[in-house]
């Protein structure tokens, strides 16, 4: 985020946090050798609501004022070519261990995928899920980075991008289609979005309360304990809950603010959290086999597998990070200010 709004440090923590659930819950997935007391329990895998709210708010924060051509390239320049390079790594390292066959299908597949093109998967058909599934939450932040440019464009940033986002789930209520698109871009889901944009909001206010960092934890609590809920993680009341809970937490988190004091540690998890997340599924195979040949049982496999898990992954995602994510970036934005410098330039000799 930007230096004045670098007091949100919290949030920084937060990222990483998000990160590390999603980490755990796909840990815990079931394995024939593995004692696994979370085999059934969903929650974990819902650090996801956090990152949508964390991305609605951020948004609204530092870009609400952009042009929609400088956001949508900022946006594209940040997300892109990471998804991109995994991608593209997943889809060597399938080929050469002939896990994927390339045909028109895998193409197809892989295309849609890289450029966020909602679809079902030709392995899971009931799954809207991209060649790297973990891309499915991108599909959703690049619906959001486009209704957002449209509200810049209309200069009613809040207005229009909140708005936009209710109609697409009320028109999701109605409609009856089988359209991957269809029924990817009017999930509930996309309320967090909205949700951000609001918390944003309040927080330029400044009427927030550091005592609503209580929030925070009581969102948490009420998070973890939405499975008790319902048998899947879709129904409305399970949903419903995630937006609320997933909202009270990115609130508390803002109202706290500074307050949590600075950790390295902590801060470059959050710095990695992109990387972390792309990244992790290497990082969980490398340790399934590794856990899987050691000889213990019970709380001890379980409790060892998701530790290591965390380590591997943690430390695959910051190194992505420090030595594919960061140059990458930096290398492109130095490419795209270079690029309008010269078009600039030529501008001016032109006219």
């Amino acid at each position: 985020m930007k230096s004045e709004h670098s007091q949100l440090i919290a949030i920084q923590y937060l990222r990483g946090i998000a990160a590390l659930m999603v980490v755990i819950h796909h840990a815990r997935n079931p394995k024939p050798w593995l004692f696994n007391p979370l085999e059934h329990y969903q929650a974990f895998a819902w650090g996801v609501d956090i990152f949508f709210v964390i991305s609605g708010f951020i948004m609204y924060l530092v870009a609400r004022e952009d042009k929609p051509g400088v956001f949508i390239e900022k946006r594209i320049i940040r997300i892109v070519p990471l998804y991109w390079v995994t991608t593209l790594f997943l889809l060597f390292v399938s080929v050469q261990f002939k896990i994927w066959t390339v045909d028109m299908q895998t193409e197809v597949h892989v295309i849609k995928s890289l450029f966020f093109i909602p679809h079902y998967s030709p392995t899971v058909p009931d799954r809207i899920w991209p060649f790297l599934i973990l891309g499915w939450t991108l599909n959703y932040e690049m619906l959001f980075y486009i209704v957002f440019a449209i509200g810049l464009l209309c200069k009613q940033t809040f207005l229009v991008s909140t708005l936009s986002i209710m109609l697409l789930v009320t028109a999701g209520l109605w409609l009856n289609t089988d359209s991957a698109i269809v029924n990817a871009y009017t999930h509930p889901i996309v309320l967090e979005f909205a949700c951000g944009i609001l918390i944003a909001r309040l927080y330029l206010t400044n009427t927030l309360s550091p005592l609503m960092g209580l929030l925070a934890m009581t969102g948490f609590i009420g998070l973890m304990s939405l499975p008790a809920l319902g048998p899947t993680e879709d129904t409305g009341l399970v949903m419903a809950g995630r937006i609320i809970c997933s909202g009270m937490i990115v609130l508390g988190a803002v109202s706290i603010g500074n307050r949590l004091g600075e950790s390295r540690i902590l801060h470059q998890i959050g710095n990695a959290s992109y990387s972390i997340y792309l990244t992790h599924g290497l990082a969980l195979v490398v340790s399934n086999v590794g856990w899987s040949k050691v000889s213990v049982t019970g709380w001890l496999q379980f409790g060892g597998k998701i530790a290591i898990a965390l380590v591997l992954s943690t430390l695959t995602g910051i190194v992505v990070y420090l030595f594919v994510e960061k140059p990458l970036l930096n290398w492109l934005r130095k490419r795209s200010t270079s690029i309008k410098g010269r078009f600039a330039h030529l501008k001016k000799q032109t006219f």
